[in-house]
């Protein structure tokens, strides 16, 4: 006879294999109840996102059994939502078909707006509060390519929840969010669990499972090393040596910079507006040969449109004050000689590159400034490629189609992108999104390398005190498209960290 206080199981997963050629997965076993609140954690290509799309239905199982406490006549991928990286490449797609949309007026009239991704259901009590919760009215009257990264992330989770699915799963929910919104997210996670949803979260680090979950899943090559009550595996010797926190490498130190250097980046009284908004506003900003700068703010204070401009993506930069590499825009220079000097990652790139093609030939696209590759590479090029690859530690993905790549190896693929012909100007916005801590020092580590022994001067987006590069020399705090304060990297980075 059944336990009557027993929480009602979900799903179950027995001795679960997913093989495609190489395995995914290893009899995984994995019980998921009413009433708890998971955090699936591993390293970048542990895993987490193939367990989804097994969870989903998505991918075919090799061996074992899984179980649904669904209505027969119901697929499991519309019982169990999903907040995924994927997801916002469709969401992004619908409106835009280049990665420079977002800063093309009038090219992207068909896009949704915040309104209506969320649909009828933003209008019932439920909607409204969760709107307010997650800080979204002002999103509702925007389109979706206007939005930051972090914006568009809450709005798909506010989607996925009025859809009041029996499992919500968020696939790296804390990517491209910054301090607030991150606290926002949380509080939204624990009130959406109060209320009896049942959450899954896939993240990458340690510090990102919350105080409220309940349970703990710990994968490592597709296997799960450790599952069980939120307490047992976080003590887990295993699990705690693979989650620990790391450090920059000693050898490491801060670059000093010549002063009076030439400028390689000039703007004078800045302004960008899209209709009523201002994203931009009375921006003077110079950025000398050999800095290396850290812009940070809150989501939607600017910081990507700033960058749209250095990398002659927004036709706006002809109607101001904007200097590249001693040049004043619209003086004849063509697009393909700015970008030959430069290399960049940001989140419309991860969005729109590298369909269909493997993950070499996303890394040699890099030497063309192309999205995509359209001429077979060289074997000196293929090597190059492979090369930086190793130092980034995926050479495995080398052969592997870029989309089937997790969201923390796609990452590093377009890192070694960027950082392949050793540009005079890399300019990364949110480069370790996605990264695990391993992984995100190990790059870290190679990016400040590559940064003591050359002068290239440096343009670096983030959220986090730990992704600021040790070479760091200044940093510029924009709040709401204005500029309010900027100076040497420790002084300005330490104030709005402490602040924030």
């Amino acid at each position: 006879m059944s336990n009557l206080d027993e929480p009602q199981e979900l799903v179950s997963l027995s001795d679960v294999s997913v093989d495609r050629g190489d395995p995914l997965l290893r009899r995984v076993n994995w019980r998921i109840c009413e009433g708890e609140l998971w955090a699936v954690v591993g390293r970048n290509g542990a895993g987490k996102s193939m367990l989804l799309r097994t969870l989903r239905e998505e991918l075919r199982i090799s061996n074992g059994e899984a179980h649904y406490a669904f209505d027969e006549d119901v697929e499991p991928y519309e019982e169990i939502a999903q907040v995924s990286f994927d997801e916002q490449v469709h969401l992004v797609e619908e409106g835009a078909g280049y990665a420079q949309s977002r800063w093309h007026v009038g090219h992207d009239v068909e896009a949704s707006r915040g309104r209506d991704v969320l649909g009828s259901a933003r209008r019932t009590a439920g909607g409204r509060r969760l709107v307010k919760m997650l800080g979204l009215e002002s999103l509702l009257s925007r389109r979706v390519t206007e939005l930051s990264n972090g914006e568009r992330r809450k709005l798909l989770l506010a989607r996925a929840a009025l859809e009041e699915p029996s499992i919500l799963v968020l696939d790296n929910p804390f990517a491209g969010l910054d301090a607030r919104s991150r606290r926002t997210l949380a509080s939204a996670v624990r009130r959406l669990h109060r209320s009896g949803v049942v959450l899954v979260l896939l993240v990458a680090r340690g510090e990102e499972i919350l105080d409220c979950v309940t349970n703990v899943l710990f994968l490592e090559r597709g296997r799960v090393v450790a599952c069980g009550s939120r307490r047992t595996v976080l003590a887990e010797p295993r699990f705690r040596k693979a989650m620990r926190p790391t450090k920059p490498s000693p050898q490491i130190k801060q670059a000093r910079v010549a002063e009076g250097t030439e400028p390689v980046i000039e703007l004078r009284d800045v302004a960008l507006r899209y209709g009523r908004s201002r994203v931009l506003e009375s921006i003077d900003w110079v950025v000398r040969r050999g800095e290396r700068w850290v812009v940070v703010g809150q989501n939607g204070a600017g910081k990507s449109a700033l960058l749209s401009l250095v990398l002659a993506e927004n036709p706006q930069a002809y109607a101001n004050e904007v200097s590249l590499f001693g040049r004043p825009r619209g003086t004849g220079e063509t697009i393909w000689e700015i970008r030959e000097r430069l290399g960049c990652v940001s989140p419309e790139l991860n969005l729109f590159h590298g369909r269909g093609q493997e993950a070499i030939h996303v890394v040699c696209s890099g030497l063309f400034d192309s999205i995509g590759l359209w001429r077979r590479p060289t074997a000196g090029e293929l090597g190059k490629a492979d090369a930086w690859l190793r130092r980034l530690g995926i050479a495995r993905c080398a052969d592997r189609r870029f989309e089937s790549l997790s969201e923390g190896e796609r990452q590093l693929v377009l890192l070694a992108r960027a950082l392949i012909k050793e540009p005079e100007l890399l300019v990364l916005d949110e480069p370790c999104q996605g990264l695990d801590e391993h992984n995100r020092r190990r790059f870290l580590d190679v990016l400040d390398r590559l940064l003591n022994r050359t002068r290239a001067t440096l343009i670096y987006i983030t959220h986090d005190r730990d992704e600021v590069p040790v070479t760091a020399t200044h940093g510029l705090i924009l709040r709401r498209g204005r500029k309010v304060r900027q100076g040497a990297a420790e002084k300005v980075l330490g104030a709005y960290f402490r602040e924030s």
